[in-house]
């Protein structure tokens, strides 16, 4: 599965990423890591706010799985997205 994250204050999608386990993939970017993502789920947070996900593509396999997540971040790159 391919998803997003999005800043909900301004609807802007800031991570894309893929996994196999949506679930604890977003238990681990809500416990807002040491990373860029991590960070501006912190920022997020301390608003007062939860960030929100949205599945942008379902893949049968692995290989189509990471294809997709560069698919994804180029589009959202070549409309002007920053990603983290």
């Amino acid at each position: 599965m391919i998803y997003g994250i999005v800043d909900p204050e301004d609807d802007s999608v800031f991570y894309v990423g893929h996994t196999s386990r949506f679930d604890l993939r977003r238990k681990q970017h809500l416990q807002g890591g040491d990373t860029l993502s991590g960070l501006r789920i912190r920022q997020i947070k301390r608003r007062g706010a939860t960030p929100l996900f949205i599945q942008l593509e379902i893949c049968g396999t692995r290989q189509a799985a990471q294809l997709g997540e560069i698919f994804w971040m180029e589009t959202f790159r070549c409309r002007g997205t920053a990603l983290t």
